[in-house]
């Protein structure tokens, strides 16, 4: 059944990735960053409205970890009020509502991969601005699904692949960060995701059923690996596949080591049991991941 989807962040990874996991099945209207102004809500409301939407995914973020710190007043109104707006002009029109959190929204501390109700910790401002979202849909939507996320990246955009990728053609030796774990995850292989957990609904009952299946849902590559693992890795696949790379040395530091304002968790591994179990899917590895993503990065060169 074709749905009418509205997806916000068009621009972004995961905005992008999604539009193009799902235009060929449903009729998908995308909202950007001028689409979503707070001071003229009632603007983006009838825009929304106009739709009459099946779904609402919100991929818009703001994202920058490090000037969050400084600008946590804007972090909240683009992580947390803009949702909630979201969420309620989804309960208005009885339509499904999909969020996309973080696995920063933990502190990092607990020795095993973190699972959905586990209590968070946020120890910076983006991820109490990502928490502030996950309360108030909570509050705001019958039926929704906030997905988290962790180490997303893509062959576009500004990520940790096409920095790694950047610095390769500049610099010798290269310091990487060895002391933090998480699962690099694919916006394509997210999209895949949620994609298919939309076509699970029976048709004409997708509101039923994610009111049904409402609740956090961790969505990560499977496996885990440092940020110094992951550059490594990297630098194996771009020399194979040609591009060019001087990068001769990358060493290993620690979070201390690394300069920043905001702390980031040292351990962002997601459980996703929930995703296997409840809905079936069983995501790919990191290192397959990684692989054809690499694929289709080497293509743009």
């Amino acid at each position: 059944m074709t749905l009418r989807i509205v997806v916000t962040g068009k621009t972004g990874q995961v905005g992008k990735a999604l539009c193009a996991r799902l235009k060929g099945d449903h009729k998908v209207i995308t909202l950007g960053r001028n689409d979503l102004d707070l001071e003229t809500w009632e603007i983006t409301s009838s825009l929304i409205d106009a739709c009459v939407p099946d779904l609402i995914i919100n991929a818009a973020a703001y994202t920058d970890v490090e000037k969050a710190e400084d600008e946590e007043d804007i972090a909240y109104r683009i992580n947390t009020e803009l949702p909630e707006r979201l969420a309620k002009q989804a309960n208005r029109h009885n339509a499904g509502f999909i969020h996309f959190s973080t696995d920063y929204v933990f502190d990092g501390t607990k020795l095993e991969s973190y699972i959905e109700t586990d209590i968070p910790n946020p120890i910076n401002a983006y991820g109490r601005s990502k928490l502030g979202a996950e309360q108030k849909i909570t509050a705001s939507c019958d039926a929704w699904i906030i997905a988290r996320l962790s180490w997303v990246y893509a062959e576009t955009g500004k990520n940790f692949l096409n920095t790694m990728i950047s610095l390769f053609t500049k610099q010798q030796t290269l310091k990487v960060v060895a002391d933090q774990s998480g699962a690099p995850t694919p916006a394509s292989v997210i999209a895949d995701i949620v994609a298919r957990i939309i076509d699970q609904a029976p048709p004409g009952q997708l509101q039923s059923y994610l009111t049904e299946h409402s609740g956090i849902l961790h969505i990560a590559c499977r496996g885990h690996t440092s940020w110094w693992e992951f550059a490594k890795k990297i630098a194996d696949l771009a020399k194979t596949g040609g591009l060019p790379v001087i990068t001769r040395q990358i060493d290993p530091i620690t979070s201390e080591d690394y300069w920043g304002k905001a702390q980031r968790p040292k351990n962002s591994r997601l459980n996703i049991n929930r995703l296997e179990n409840t809905f079936g899917i069983k995501p790919p590895c990191w290192t397959n991941a990684l692989e054809s993503v690499m694929k289709r990065r080497i293509a743009l060169r």
